[in-house]
């Protein structure tokens, strides 16, 4: 590989990710790569972008950003008519979530290391509806953090998620399912219930320990519906990825899954809200739907 595209969302990790474009840029022209820059203005920009740069033969893009911005190159070059590009991620968002499960270098010059020592992963996407995901889907107190949190990304690391986590507890609603999945059928009052790719969300939360990213399969991780001292109690154990011993706590891997909400309900892709008045979710995955450098 000596020519690529990059993706960069300069309002990533609070702007971080704008303020290192020059050190990027010669980081990988010392590397002896071509790259042309391709900048989003604004959220959502990124899709059609993606979907652009897919459709006019980009076979190497890099992406520069957080979850939200590789959710977004995600979308667009699965829409795209004509062949999928291999993807590559530099995580300089706020949780870099995905980046961890990928086993890429959260450190930016590492990460940008890895467009030439890299190797090549077939790894699974999600769909939810019409909408794919790369890291996690999520209904319940996750979806009301992503929610939240996106107002507060100027805040340094993961601090916005655990500043969003607390407001979720005093606002959050009561929230019940009916999943239908390879396994059975569930239907309870929830805290939260989360299908997973990749273990990680909130930048320190471990959802699904082991989560396989390729796999063929989704986990499905519920947890019933827990006072507001007891999701604070559990927070610390939810970190070092023990959410296992969490009370009622449930887990299954599964291909597809139907969702049923009673009451309209607040949805998360990848940290990215998709729905506020969800009612029905068809949930799938693709096996080795993107080819990562990693």
């Amino acid at each position: 590989m000596s020519k690529l595209d990059l993706f960069l969302n300069p309002s990533a990790g609070g702007g971080r990710a704008g303020r290192l474009e020059g050190d990027l840029l010669q980081h990988i022209r010392a590397l002896g790569l071509e790259v042309n820059v391709h900048r989003t203005e604004g959220p959502g920009q990124g899709v059609g972008l993606s979907r652009d740069l897919a459709e006019d033969g980009c076979r190497t893009l890099v992406v520069a950003g957080g979850d939200g911005t590789l959710f977004e190159a995600i979308n667009g070059c699965m829409q795209a008519d004509g062949p999928m590009p291999e993807l590559a991620l530099i995580p300089i968002g706020t949780g870099n979530d995905f980046a961890k499960s990928l086993g890429i270098p959260l450190a930016w010059p590492d990460a940008c290391d890895r467009l030439v020592l890299g190797t090549r992963r077939r790894i699974d996407v999600g769909q939810c509806n019409d909408i794919f995901f790369i890291n996690t889907l999520g209904i319940g107190l996750d979806a009301q953090i992503a929610d939240i949190a996106k107002h507060r990304r100027w805040l340094p690391g993961d601090t916005a998620y655990v500043a969003a986590l607390a407001q979720s507890l005093l606002l959050r609603r009561r929230t019940r399912v009916t999943v239908i999945h390879d396994q059975g059928r569930e239907e309870q009052e929830i805290t939260l219930m989360v299908l997973a790719n990749g273990s990680f969300e909130g930048g320190r939360f471990e959802l699904a320990p082991g989560a396989d990213i390729d796999d063929g399969k989704l986990d499905l991780v519920m947890t019933p519906r827990l006072s507001a001292r007891q999701i604070i109690k559990l927070a610390p154990k939810v970190s070092n990825g023990e959410i296992a011993d969490m009370p009622g706590y449930k887990h299954w891997l599964t291909r597809r899954a139907t969702v049923l909400l009673p009451e309209p309900a607040c949805v998360h892709a990848d940290g990215e809200v998709i729905y506020r008045q969800a009612r029905r979710l068809e949930i799938g995955v693709i096996p080795g739907g993107v080819s990562f450098l990693c």
